[in-house]
This record gives structure tokens, sequence and C-alpha cells, in this order.
């Protein structure tokens, strides 16, 4: 090939002119030909490939050469799903008639670029969660959610003042977020609404012989649970039995209490400032809410039957009749904590100095207690 015929050559008839070759040359072979780099041969290669049809071919006649790579590059990079590379080409090179190879560059790739803004944006995606239809053996049952980013964002910002309080109390976080999320979703029903257990006062074999018991809206419980951690949150529980005398069978809804509120936390968190059990010195935001008859025995969610104990010593805390390891924790005929290494050992109670920032030290000062 003649390398001052190619330089005659207008631009789409050189790039044809090079295709043509390229059927019986390898572009190692024609730019060695011609005396060019082999990346030139490459490159014009790959801009005739966008001048593949007559009406593309037609309407790049007069256009320099390097106005035609210009258009090629600026389409390259279109994005409009709306838009062939035809068109948007056959535009490209309509407006950079009498415009030099830089001003048919910047023209090109700004008619792309109005293009590529036209992009439809994708719908949102759908927020959707799924649950698990039949409990497993454990009785529990699988949850699973896709949310917006920006949506479980805000959620968990809502709860994270809940878990940490959650999590100061002993539980891991995912604990902490499944209950936060339970009481978030769940606290705005009144308690009529809220599950409750039913309970035959006569427990029959068939109602009992799959080892649960269940709740109004259908969830199972099984009785080695039945300890209060899994029945303090249903609100309330419903007995049925039948009057010896009359024969007449009913059925009555008593209410159900196993966590403190805010006014009993806070209440109880201030007694003492720190842990009630006299060898330790955790902080009151470290501590968990203990019942002194415990609940699962019927001890009830009062504040004279509750106590500030970390979690450590409200583990080992004799909590079961007879039991005595650890030693118990009890309130005195003043409602003063103190801690019975056995049921005959005088009670210890807590006297770090924390205490006396309390209110309860603050009122036996008050009051002159002649043991101060």
């Amino acid at each position: 090939m003649n390398i001052l015929k190619l330089y005659a050559l207008s631009g789409i008839d050189l790039l044809l002119e090079i295709l043509d070759a390229l059927r019986t040359r390898t572009p190692d072979q024609l730019a060695a030909e011609v005396g060019v780099a082999r990346k030139d041969i490459t490159q014009l290669r790959w801009v005739a490939r966008f001048y593949d049809t007559d009406d593309v071919r037609s309407a790049a006649r007069g256009h320099y050469l390097g106005t035609l790579t210009a258009c090629a590059v600026a389409v390259r990079n279109l994005k409009s799903p709306t838009k062939s590379r035809e068109q948007v080409l056959l535009e490209c090179l309509e407006a950079a008639r009498g415009l030099t190879v830089e001003q048919a560059r910047a023209k090109a790739n700004d008619i792309v670029g109005v293009h590529n803004e036209e992009i439809p944006q994708p719908p949102p995606r759908r927020q959707r969660v799924h649950t698990q239809q039949a409990a497993d053996p454990l009785g529990q049952r699988r949850l699973i959610g896709t949310f917006n980013d920006d949506s479980l964002t805000r959620m968990e910002k809502a709860l994270t003042p809940r878990m940490e309080e959650l999590m100061r109390e002993g539980c891991t976080r995912s604990e902490a977020l499944a209950t936060a999320m339970e009481e978030a979703v769940t606290g705005t029903l009144t308690p009529a609404y809220q599950p409750a257990l039913f309970l035959p006062l006569r427990a029959s074999e068939g109602y009992f012989k799959d080892g649960k018991i269940y709740t109004t809206d259908g969830a199972g419980i099984p009785l080695s649970e039945l300890d209060g951690a899994e029945i303090g949150d249903t609100g309330w529980v419903i007995v049925a039995a039948q009057d010896p005398d009359t024969g007449e069978i009913g059925a009555e809804a008593l209410p159900i209490q196993r966590f403190a509120d805010t006014a009993q936390r806070l209440v109880l968190a201030t007694e003492t400032m720190i842990c009630t059990h006299p060898d330790c010195d955790q902080p009151a935001w470290r501590c968990q809410f203990h019942h002194i008859v415990a609940f699962s025995h019927g001890g009830a969610t009062e504040t004279p039957n509750m106590l500030l104990l970390c979690k450590v010593h409200n583990g080992r805390n004799d909590d079961t009749p007879g039991r005595t390891k650890n030693g118990r924790m009890v309130r005195d005929d003043a409602g003063t904590p103190l801690h019975h290494a056995t049921p005959s050992a005088p009670g210890r109670r807590q006297n770090h100095r924390v205490t006396w920032k309390g209110w309860r030290r603050e009122m036996e000062q008050f009051l002159g207690d002649p043991t101060l």
C-alpha cells in the first residue's frame, strides 16, 4: 500500500482503506508496509468500526480523520438506553460540520453528556421481610429483612438508646436489637391486644403433649422455658377452670409484668448508685434489675421486691428456695438491701462511698438514723 495514497484520502476513505487492507494483512504487516506504528493501525481499525453503515459513512464525508476519531471516542461513552450509538454519532457528525477537531471533540462530548443525563432513574427497590412459617424445635422462627440503607439507618438510630440500655443489662447486641425492635413494633398496642398465654388450670395430657404452652396469637413456648423469661412480655395470662360446685367453665385474664418500667428503673438505679452487693463496685448503668422473690416463683415486679445487681452477682444470687451456695440478697424491714451469706448469717449492706450519693443514704441522714 502506498503511504502517499493513504495521506491523500479523506478521513472516511482512509478508514475504509485500512479495513480493506486488514482483510489480507495483520496489523504488524500493514504498519510495516506503510511505515507507521502498530498502535496507529489498531486505533484506526477501532474507529472504523463505528462507521459501519451507509448512513454514517455518508455523514462522515468531508470530515477530518481527527473529527471522526473524536466523535467515535465520545459515542463510546454513551449510556442512554433510548438512543443508539448510530443515532448519536449522526447527530455529532452533523453538529461538527465547519468546526475544528478540538471544537468537534467538545461538541460531541456535550451531545453525549446530554443524552446520558436523560437516563431514567431506576425505581426504588422495594423493602421486604420474610418470616419463617413454622417454629423450629426450640420454638423460634426466623425473620429476614431487606431495607433501603437510609430506612435501616433511621431504624437503628431510633432503637439505639433502648439497645444500649439492654446491653448494659447483659444482652448481646443482636439480642438487644431483637428486643428493642419487638418493643418498638408492639409498644403502641393496648394491653387488651397484647399476646396472652392460655393456661388450663387442669393441665391435661392432651393439651401439653407437645411440650409447649401457646399464646393467643399462636406462638408456642416450651414448658421448660416458663421461668418468666419468655412470658414476661406477653402482658396477660388467661387462666381457665371449671367450678367444682356448679360445673361452670370460666376464664380470667391476669396481668403479667416481669420487667421493671422506666420509673422503677430510675428509683432502683438512684437508690445506691452501684450494685447493692456489698463486695461490688459496678456502677448502676452496668447493673440489672433483680427480683428478690424470683418472678418465676411468683415475685412481683414492684420496687420493694427488686434490687440493683450487676450481671455477675445477679447470676450468682441464690434464687431457688433451699439453695445456699452464694448467699442471697434481701431487704430488711426498713427496705435496706442486705446480703446474707447463709440464711442464719447477719445481713451485710453495701457501704461503698458512692452509696452516700443515693437517695436511701440521703434520707437516712435526714431522718437521723442512729446506725449511721
